[in-house]
């Protein structure tokens, strides 16, 4: 985002002025005004010298709030470092009641809340609250850069002291219940307990930067009750959500009505990639085999989130089975490929016990997951342990469809590459019989066609369920690269018909592919006018679709016959002339003088001679005769 010299101004007018709040004197606004000018750079501006400025407003502001008394300075240095460390914007009742707590007590003190205006004024200018949405935020996005620049200096120990004030939250007596099972008891407790959500969310992501914590948050993680109750929100993140979906449960996701229970402080501190926890939760003789109501494990949980150093920590126990399935059938290295973390994915194939081809319920193995998660790296590493069987794996969106063709369809050379250099059979057939080159001709992907070709083992010629060759697939969609190609090899018959009896010219015509037509009549012992099931030669096909360049290059071919009629006796001038094309039909008329064709009274009604037509003979004889 770009900040431009105007905004630059108002923002630095707007930080002054909020300076001058305090002044209560003429003298002491001069006084602070000449500083201002004193501090403004000179010369010509650009992008740095506009951050220049700013960054000097900023520091005045933030030396302005280190001049407070030290109850309005301790509370400015909270709201900022809030605003600046949260992972989401907070709204106003969040961040007051985050304010309040106080470590060790076991409820929130109402008479604790900051005020509003207090958290506000106290901050010289560099936080505002909108009204519409209610949160409180830094006045322009330039001030959390700032903010970030200098936490180390202003608060640099925000981080640990985020994560005790949203552990102490999740402690407090409220949540000592557990789990809500009623919804109207979760619902209620959400909105007794504003910073509820925000806490049992993100309180981990704090903590991997608060090292301090450690023994703090083992203690909570010990407490069965407060780690479901926590839990319960944490079943509504995104990561459940979609495995929620996949299961039908999208309808019963608000609330916390998609019941994730029996998790404990080891599948939430693997959850969160607390390492340095999980082994002091081991210590303590947490289970690492523990399940949830999803039969996940914390292994599960680690690997599903990308955390190799708790994987590891897992794995070492000895206890932590990498086989054991959820009740989607999926295993941990199944998690772990679809969120396309290669050293998870490595670390767990380090373990012999691991099977690289365990099948969920869905029948999609891990190296399924892998190719869906667009990290060709993983579906290599895959590979390289020579167990997996890739001719029956499925791809997750075509699972009918042999990974290769997956691969292909989807243009991923590289997975191709990979595929291929694993020892993938490079001609299987697809549910629709095509093989991948099929694929690679129709969607014009000539860097995998040329891969493919490579290997020597593809029939150039395959056909599919409906005789359709990769040449003729190629000239069909217009791709003159793969045609070239495929043409180049001298492997492939150029005429070859499909079930409707149409070559690749045919199509290439029909499609008004004008360079495709030019590469396939260049070919020696290219049939020009091979007719189809009902008589349309190349020709007759481009006239009647409106192909002007397909019909002339036709036309300049010696072989092509102008006058040649289909099984209904139309000729390809008589088509032009149907379809009102005047250029088409004086093109075709400058190669042929008459042309004859026959036609139905159910078809054609002549009432009267049309320009450049008569009709010859009786009605009952029904012949038309096209003149030049």
């Amino acid at each position: 985002m770009m900040l431009t010299l105007l905004n630059a101004r108002f923002l630095l007018a707007y930080v002054y002025l909020r300076s001058l709040e305090d002044k209560t004197t003429t003298k002491a606004i001069r006084n602070a005004l000449r500083q201002f000018t004193r501090q403004a750079p000179k010369g010509p501006s650009s992008e740095g010298s506009k951050v220049q400025i700013l960054s000097r407003a900023y520091d005045y502001a933030m030396e302005r709030i280190n001049g407070q008394s030290a109850g309005f300075r301790e509370l400015a240095m909270k709201v900022l470092s809030w605003i600046t460390c949260a992972k989401r914007p907070l709204t106003v009742e969040e961040l007051q009641h985050a304010l309040a707590v106080e470590i060790g007590e076991p409820e929130l003190d109402e008479e604790n809340l900051p005020e509003v205006e207090a958290m506000v004024s106290a901050c010289a200018g560099l936080v505002t609250v909108d009204e519409e949405s209610s949160i409180i935020r830094l006045v322009h996005y330039t001030a959390q850069e700032y903010l970030e620049r200098v936490q180390d200096t202003w608060f640099p120990d925000a981080e640990a002291e985020i994560t005790s004030v949203c552990v102490a939250y999740l402690s407090f007596r409220a949540f000592e219940s557990g789990f809500c099972r009623a919804h109207t008891d979760f619902k209620e407790r959400l909105q007794s307990n504003p910073f509820y959500s925000y806490a049992a969310r993100y309180w981990g992501h704090h903590a991997r930067k608060a090292p301090g914590t450690f023994q703090r948050i083992a203690d909570f993680a010990m407490r069965r009750e407060l780690v479901e109750a926590a839990s319960q929100i944490l079943g509504l993140t995104m990561t459940f959500r979609r495995s929620l979906a996949v299961l039908g449960h999208e309808s019963y996701i608000a609330y916390g009505r998609p019941v994730l229970r029996r998790t404990t402080g080891l599948h939430m501190a693997a959850y969160f990639g607390l390492d340095i926890v999980v082994r002091v939760l081991l210590d303590k003789g947490c289970d690492p085999e523990a399940e949830d109501t999803y039969r996940r494990t914390p292994l599960m949980w680690a690997a599903s989130s990308g955390w190799a150093d708790v994987v590891k920590v897992l794995l070492a126990t000895g206890r932590a089975d990498a086989n054991r399935q959820d009740w989607n059938g999926q295993v941990a290295l199944s998690l772990a490929a679809q969120h396309g973390d290669e050293q998870v994915v490595r670390l767990l194939l380090s373990d012999n016990s691991v099977q690289p081809d365990i099948a969920d319920t869905a029948r999609l193995t891990p190296i399924s997951h892998a190719m869906a998660s667009g990290n060709d790296a993983v579906v290599a590493a895959l590979l390289e342990t020579g167990r997996v069987d890739v001719s029956s794996a499925k791809s997750k969106r075509h699972r009918a469809w042999p990974p290769l063709c997956w691969a292909v369809k989807s243009g991923r050379e590289n997975l191709v590459n990979v595929l291929l250099a694993g020892g993938v059979e490079p001609d299987q057939k697809d549910s629709w019989g095509w093989t991948p080159l099929m694929r690679a001709a129709a969607a014009g992907h000539e860097a995998i066609a040329a891969r493919l070709i490579a290997t020597d083992k593809v029939k150039l010629d395959a056909r599919d369920v409906r005789e359709r060759t990769p040449l003729a697939l190629a000239a069909t969609g217009g791709h003159s690269s793969v045609v070239k190609l495929l043409l180049a090899t001298h492997l492939v018959q150029v005429n070859a018909s499909d079930d409707l009896s149409r070559t690749p010219l045919s199509w290439a015509a029909i499609g008004g592919h004008a360079e495709v037509v030019g590469f396939l009549l260049a070919v020696d012992g290219v049939e020009p006018d091979g007719a189809d099931n009902d008589g349309n030669t190349p020709l007759l096909l481009a006239a009647e679709n409106g192909h002007d360049a397909v019909v002339e290059r036709l036309l300049s071919h010696p072989a092509v016959e102008p006058n040649k009629k289909n099984r209904n006796h139309e000729t390809a001038l008589l088509k032009a002339k149907l379809r009102g094309d005047s250029g088409m039909v004086s093109l075709l008329k400058a190669h042929s003088k008459t042309s004859v064709v026959e036609w139905t009274e159910e078809t054609f009604t002549f009432s009267e001679d049309c320009e450049g037509t008569k009709v010859i003979g009786e009605r009952d004889e029904k012949q038309c005769l096209v003149t030049a």
